[in-house]
């Protein structure tokens, strides 16, 4: 790559050019697409050249044609076609690639870089894009069906109303493959990040002024989208949690609409986006209350997708039963005689093996209870009776919930 034929200029020369883009004439800069269209239609093949900063729009190149280990820095390709185009290599950190066909084209490779780019509305279907990186760009409508992203980097990439299904493509590329808890990892969606305003090209912001802050409204179609792609490839665990996931942004959206009126988390005013409504809320707010509360109740169970969650929690109830029957009194006729066991802590303190083994018959008494087994050896008396029934109710829900989740999980795994 030679350098720019102006000499106050260091940069490297535009391909079939001698000058950078930036003081490329103006009528070589209009004539450079279709210049640069017939000798690819010669060469197929063009390695190790430099399109930085160029613009490209209204282009169909030639299928097969290939473009290994360019530079596109800061380029502007603009509603073009590159089908099953090959650009292993290549670099378009900060590019523009909107409304572009990359259908069946080749990106794989750790040393292809396809980050910061603003790839909004362009169609991926069929390609390659294992390893590739694509970190931080904007992927929103793209479309990614029988796509192939495995170890592609994805870490702050924003999907929203993108297609991706039955693609390739683990959780573990929206953290960079960081050895973190699977909680920690989140789509580039649930937080937004105003970028700096392109200087130029056709690659803009549309639609109302935004603001900076969480989007769980955002994250939780994403979520949903990786769901189901998730499980149209058999992944059923990254599909929990996608599903998780997904639970927790819609719990996190209706907190922020119910408790702060956050117009970015009404589904219906994102939908609409209509100038006069700006500012305006279409969900009722006492309704998105309510059903945080109920969210929030099923967040201590995991979202029905942690059958060992059920089990400390029984192991808890138990536990706490345990001591109210100790405490209460209740009548066990286990032995040669009816006894009350009926402690206090005075009686713990002065005789605490007697104390230790009253309280075996008071877990064992919670334990039977809980399974609703009934040996008939344990008898609640007085206010046990109550304690007794509310601790069957709840054995009956934890006990069923648990075998529902644990079969769930045994035949998806």
């Amino acid at each position: 790559m030679a350098s720019c034929k102006l000499r106050k200029c260091r940069k490297k020369a535009v391909y079939l050019t001698d000058y950078c883009w930036e003081h490329l004439p103006r009528n070589e800069k209009e004539a450079y697409p279709s210049r640069l269209l017939e000798n690819v239609k010669q060469r197929k093949v063009i390695t190790r050249e430099n399109f930085k900063e160029v613009e490209i729009k209204d282009t169909i190149f030639p299928e097969y044609s290939a473009f290994r280990n360019c530079i596109f820095h800061s380029s502007f390709i603009f509603q073009s076609t590159f089908r099953r185009v090959d650009f292993r290599g290549s670099k378009f950190t900060g590019s523009c690639l909107k409304d572009c066909h990359f259908e069946f084209s080749d990106f794989r490779g750790l040393d292809t870089d396809l980050s910061l780019v603003d790839a909004r509305e362009s169609n991926f279907e069929g390609a390659l894009l294992q390893n590739t990186n694509l970190s931080k760009s904007d992927l929103r409508d793209a479309i990614f069906i029988n796509s192939d992203m495995i170890g592609a980097y994805l870490e702050g990439a924003s999907l929203y109303a993108s297609r991706i299904f039955e693609t390739r493509i683990k959780k573990e590329s929206f953290c960079n493959f960081k050895t973190i808890a699977p909680k920690k990892i989140k789509v580039g969606d649930e937080y937004c990040i105003l970028p700096e305003p392109p200087p130029r090209g056709p690659c803009k912001e549309e639609g109302p002024l935004d603001e900076e802050g969480p989007r769980p409204l955002l994250a939780r179609d994403v979520y949903n989208m990786l769901m189901n792609n998730f499980r149209s490839i058999g992944y059923y665990k990254d599909e929990r949690w996608a599903r998780s996931k997904e639970r927790e942004m819609e719990r996190k959206r209706l907190f922020r609409l119910g408790f702060k009126g956050d117009r970015y988390a009404d589904a219906i005013a994102l939908e609409r986006w209509g100038k006069d409504d700006e500012g305006k809320l279409f969900e009722p707010r006492i309704k998105a209350v309510r059903g945080w509360l109920y969210r929030l109740f099923l967040s201590f169970w995991g979202y029905g997708e942690s059958p060992i969650k059920f089990f400390y929690f029984s192991l808890l109830t138990i536990g706490v039963f345990s001591f109210l029957f100790f405490f209460l009194g209740f009548k066990y006729s286990g032995g040669a005689t009816p006894i009350i066991i009926d402690g206090n802590l005075a009686e713990f303190i002065q005789d605490p093996l007697k104390s230790l083994e009253n309280f075996g018959i008071s877990f064992y008494m919670s334990l039977v209870t809980f399974t609703t087994l009934g040996y008939g050896d344990t008898h609640p008396i007085g206010i046990t009776k109550a304690v007794a029934a509310l601790e069957a109710l709840i054995g009956l829900f934890v006990y069923s919930s648990f075998v529902a989740t644990f079969l769930k999980r045994l035949s998806e795994d």
